[in-house]
Protein backbone atom coordinates (compact mmCIF):
# COMPACT_ATOMS: atom_id res chain seq x y z
CA UNK A 1 0.00 0.00 0.00
CA UNK A 2 2.89 2.33 0.78
CA UNK A 3 4.13 2.11 -2.81
CA UNK A 4 0.65 2.77 -4.21
CA UNK A 5 0.33 5.94 -2.14
CA UNK A 6 3.73 7.18 -3.30
CA UNK A 7 2.79 6.48 -6.93
CA UNK A 8 -0.23 8.76 -6.54
CA UNK A 9 2.04 11.57 -5.37
CA UNK A 10 1.08 11.46 -1.71
CA UNK A 11 4.22 11.99 0.32
CA UNK A 12 4.75 10.88 3.91
CA UNK A 13 5.31 13.48 6.58
CA UNK A 14 7.27 13.50 9.80
CA UNK A 15 5.65 14.00 13.20
CA UNK A 16 6.04 17.77 12.85
CA UNK A 17 4.19 17.74 9.50
CA UNK A 18 7.25 18.27 7.29
CA UNK A 19 7.44 16.23 4.06
CA UNK A 20 9.81 13.28 4.18
CA UNK A 21 11.89 12.37 1.15
CA UNK A 22 10.50 9.07 -0.21
CA UNK A 23 14.06 7.93 -0.92
CA UNK A 24 14.63 7.91 2.83
CA UNK A 25 11.67 5.60 3.45
CA UNK A 26 12.33 1.93 3.97
CA UNK A 27 9.93 -0.19 1.96
CA UNK A 28 9.93 -3.96 2.22
CA UNK A 29 9.00 -5.31 -1.20
CA UNK A 30 9.64 -9.01 -0.70
CA UNK A 31 7.68 -9.84 2.42
CA UNK A 32 7.56 -13.53 3.21
CA UNK A 33 4.31 -15.01 2.05
CA UNK A 34 2.25 -17.03 4.45
CA UNK A 35 1.38 -20.31 2.82
CA UNK A 36 -1.61 -22.15 4.17
CA UNK A 37 -2.22 -25.83 3.52
CA UNK A 38 -5.10 -26.70 1.21
CA UNK A 39 -8.40 -27.30 2.97
CA UNK A 40 -9.22 -30.22 0.70
CA UNK A 41 -7.61 -33.47 1.89
CA UNK A 42 -6.93 -34.72 -1.63
CA UNK A 43 -5.19 -31.48 -2.61
CA UNK A 44 -3.18 -31.55 0.61
CA UNK A 45 -2.09 -35.16 0.00
CA UNK A 46 -1.20 -34.34 -3.62
CA UNK A 47 1.02 -31.48 -2.43
CA UNK A 48 2.65 -33.74 0.16
CA UNK A 49 3.24 -36.38 -2.53
CA UNK A 50 4.90 -33.82 -4.79
CA UNK A 51 7.23 -32.83 -1.95
CA UNK A 52 7.95 -36.50 -1.16
CA UNK A 53 8.87 -37.13 -4.79
CA UNK A 54 11.26 -34.14 -4.67
CA UNK A 55 12.89 -35.51 -1.51
CA UNK A 56 13.24 -38.96 -3.07
CA UNK A 57 14.75 -37.38 -6.19
CA UNK A 58 17.25 -35.45 -4.05
CA UNK A 59 18.27 -38.77 -2.46
CA UNK A 60 19.74 -37.07 0.63
CA UNK A 61 19.80 -39.39 3.64
CA UNK A 62 19.52 -36.38 5.97
CA UNK A 63 15.99 -35.85 4.65
CA UNK A 64 14.81 -39.29 5.79
CA UNK A 65 14.13 -40.80 9.19
CA UNK A 66 15.91 -43.95 10.32
CA UNK A 67 12.83 -45.86 9.12
CA UNK A 68 13.20 -44.52 5.59
CA UNK A 69 10.28 -42.08 5.68
CA UNK A 70 10.84 -38.47 4.55
CA UNK A 71 11.28 -36.16 7.56
CA UNK A 72 8.52 -33.71 8.33
CA UNK A 73 11.00 -30.82 8.42
CA UNK A 74 12.14 -31.55 4.86
CA UNK A 75 8.59 -31.82 3.54
CA UNK A 76 7.41 -28.76 5.50
CA UNK A 77 10.27 -26.68 4.15
CA UNK A 78 9.43 -27.61 0.57
CA UNK A 79 5.73 -26.88 0.99
CA UNK A 80 6.01 -23.75 3.08
CA UNK A 81 3.55 -25.03 5.70
CA UNK A 82 3.94 -27.40 8.62
CA UNK A 83 3.18 -31.05 7.85
CA UNK A 84 2.70 -33.65 10.54
CA UNK A 85 4.79 -36.81 10.30
CA UNK A 86 1.57 -38.86 10.53
CA UNK A 87 0.28 -37.24 7.33
CA UNK A 88 3.61 -37.82 5.59
CA UNK A 89 3.67 -41.47 6.62
CA UNK A 90 0.16 -42.05 5.24
CA UNK A 91 1.01 -40.51 1.85
CA UNK A 92 4.42 -42.19 1.83
CA UNK A 93 2.92 -45.64 2.42
CA UNK A 94 0.47 -45.23 -0.47
CA UNK A 95 3.25 -43.96 -2.73
CA UNK A 96 5.55 -46.80 -1.71
CA UNK A 97 2.85 -49.39 -2.39
CA UNK A 98 2.28 -47.89 -5.83
CA UNK A 99 6.00 -47.99 -6.63
CA UNK A 100 6.26 -51.63 -5.50
CA UNK A 101 3.23 -52.60 -7.59
CA UNK A 102 4.76 -50.91 -10.67
CA UNK A 103 8.04 -52.69 -10.04
CA UNK A 104 6.30 -56.07 -9.83
CA UNK A 105 4.50 -55.44 -13.14
CA UNK A 106 7.82 -54.82 -14.87
CA UNK A 107 9.31 -58.06 -13.58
Amino acid sequence: MHEEVLEKGILPTSEDGQPVDPAEQVVVKDKPKVVLPPDDGDERNAAILTAIEAVVEANDSAMFTGGGVPKSDAISQLLGWRVDSKDIRAVWEKHREKLLAEKEKKE
